[in-house]
Parts: structure tokens; C-alpha cells; sequence
């Protein structure tokens, strides 16, 4: 059973662990993070960014930058698939966008910069 039809109450620990600073319903992040700790490895961090980051905004696709030390390029493109489809199998058909680099400081990035400036942390 998806965490999103779901019906009994989320417990304290659970509550515990959702942002009310992003635009993402408790289970939406519960469920996120199941996915994250699921199909991640270790090492991997995952970050919010966009619109998703703006209390103030409305409406918008999920967009997540997923750090993971040592990832080549096969297995950026692998892993993107992967989470993407993880991802819609518990939140349903949405826009999410994925964005893997290798390393969290990733300084060869501009891009990367630029959103990490406003991303919250989902995981771990």
C-alpha cells in the first residue's frame, strides 16, 4: 500500500520527520523518502529546489538534485530512470525532474550552485 492512500493517521515519528517549509504534503515527503532510502546508496544525498521550495508559490513540478560521490554517467542516466520511476509508482503521474551529479560540491556546476542556494534536504 502507497503511504498516499493510506488512511490511518501518521504516527509521531513520522510527523517528525516532514518539513512544513516546502509545498509537499506529509505523505508526499514520507513517501519520498521511502523511495530516496530505498534506491539511493549510501553516501547519496537528495535535495529540493524550485518551486516546490516557495510556500508563497503555486503549483509546479517536483524538481530534485540528487548528489552521489563517484557516479559515472551510465549510472547517472540509471539511477534517473530508477528514482523517476520509483517515484511516480508512489506519487502517481507528475513533472519530476531529476538532476544526478557526483559530488556535493559539485563547484564545476554553475547550475548546481545556483539551486543549492534555495534547496532544502530531503535525504538523508
Amino acid at each position: 500500500m502507497s503511504l498516499l492512500t493510506d488512511s490511518r493517521p501518521l504516527t509521531e515519528a513520522e510527523l517528525a520527520c516532514v518539513n512544513p517549509r516546502i509545498r509537499l504534503t506529509p505523505r508526499e515527503q514520507l513517501a519520498m523518502r521511502a523511495v530516496f532510502a530505498r534506491e539511493l546508496p549510501p553516501a547519496a544525498t537528495a535535495w529540493l529546489f524550485g518551486s516546490r521550495t516557495n510556500l508563497n508559490a503555486a503549483g509546479g513540478d517536483i524538481d530534485l538534485l540528487i548528489h552521489v560521490p563517484g557516479i559515472d554517467f551510465d549510472g547517472e542516466l540509471a539511477l534517473s530512470i530508477r528514482l523517476q520511476d520509483a517515484l511516480m509508482a508512489e506519487l502517481g503521474e507528475r513533472k519530476i525532474d531529476v538532476l544526478i551529479t557526483p559530488a556535493a560540491d559539485d563547484t564545476a556546476k554553475p547550475f548546481v550552485r545556483l539551486v543549492r542556494i534555495g534547496a532544502v534536504k530531503l535525504h538523508p
